[in-house]
């Protein structure tokens, strides 16, 4: 009687054993799944630092100097000064290239900032209105800067200096808290053009104006401090 017993257990176990069997070899086929496994090697990654050269060339010059050389100046004479008539004045006539006379408005360009650099920057110059004369009579100087040369605008118009700051709606820049912004190279607007302006009113104080004729006029020995300093934005 035990040993039927145990009989029937070995065989109810066995039974249970193959169903057991069965079952995993079903399960096991419906979970199966492809697998691959490989090896990448990591290869080379680089990342390239933006360029920073703010370069500046001063008038007189054939080549440019990167901005922190020293031992470069503008060199102006006479000759490099652009006159024209005052329009206001009705002059119609300039006097003798390399002269100023009452009646008549004229610029030089003194130094030309470019960006060569993968960034936009903002540039700060010190020491212009230093470097400017003193005003004599009827005559007046001020520094301009621009995104073109002033050669490319029509300057007919402007009758004294302060009629130059509406170049702002034709090309000029306007100075910010922090300075000049010039943009990346390959981008429009980076170079600037820095100027300086006269302008010799007709009418005024002609004892003045004849006490100066056949004298020369100086400029102000002195450094003018040229800072650049990376844009915020860098698009």
């Amino acid at each position: 009687m035990i040993k039927k017993k145990k009989n029937g257990f070995l065989k109810a176990a066995g039974i249970m054993l193959a169903v057991m069997m069965l079952a995993a070899c079903v399960i096991s086929g419906t979970l199966a799944k492809y697998i691959s496994e490989g090896t990448v090697k990591s290869g080379s990654l680089s990342l390239t630092v933006a360029s920073w050269d703010i370069d500046v060339m001063a008038a007189g010059d054939i080549d440019s100097h990167r901005l922190g050389d020293s031992g470069f100046s503008p060199e102006i004479s006479s000759l490099d000064w652009t006159i024209l008539a005052n329009a206001d004045d009705d002059v119609t006539a300039t006097p003798a290239k390399g002269t100023i006379a009452p009646g008549t408005w004229g610029y030089a360009e003194i130094l030309t900032i470019t960006n060569n650099g993968d960034v936009n920057a903002i540039v700060a110059i010190e020491g212009l209105d230093t470097f400017l004369p003193d005003s004599y009579s009827n005559l007046e100087f001020k520094s301009v800067a621009v995104y073109e040369e002033l050669s490319f605008f029509d300057l007919s118009s402007y009758s004294d200096l302060d009629s130059l700051d509406s170049l702002a709606d034709e090309g000029q820049l306007s100075e910010g808290a922090e300075g000049y912004r010039i943009e990346k190279n390959g981008a429009d607007n980076s170079i600037i053009y820095i100027y300086v302006c006269y302008y010799w009113a007709f009418d005024g104080n002609d004892t003045t104006d004849t006490d100066m004729a056949g004298n020369s006029i100086d400029f102000n020995s002195t450094t003018l401090t040229i800072t650049a300093e990376q844009a915020q934005t860098v698009s």
